[in-house]
């Protein structure tokens, strides 16, 4: 099974800082933030699963004009990677600009043992 969340992290790291969601470092700003918000079982059989996980990527930026640029960089690279955006919300709180978008991608996995 792969590692999605830190393919995600070494992915965007040329964009901006890129930090776990329940990091305890101090985070600055500009930054993005990840974590898997969840990971269903799509199709199953004897040797073979697929599956569908979810991770939350949040943008945080104080400067709107700024923050697109960010934002396409971000879809522009998941894209690549074969994440596909499947929301997207914008949250200003003290003039601080919070993006968050979930993205999806379908992972393949080969199963031991028929199922175990």
């Amino acid at each position: 099974m792969k590692l999605w969340g830190e393919f995600l992290a070494k992915t965007l790291e040329p964009i901006l800082p890129v930090y776990a969601e329940n990091t305890n470092e101090p985070v600055e700003v500009p930054c993005i933030t990840y974590r898997l918000s969840s990971d269903a079982v799509t199709i199953e059989g004897d040797d073979l699963r697929y599956s569908r996980p979810v991770y939350q990527i949040k943008l945080y930026c104080k400067d709107l004009e700024e923050a697109e640029g960010y934002l396409q960089q971000i879809d522009t690279t998941l894209y690549l990677n074969r994440f596909v955006r499947e929301s997207f919300n914008q949250l200003n709180i003290n003039n601080l600009y919070q993006f968050i978008m979930n993205y999806s991608v379908r992972t393949r996995e080969r199963l031991n043992n028929y199922g175990e």
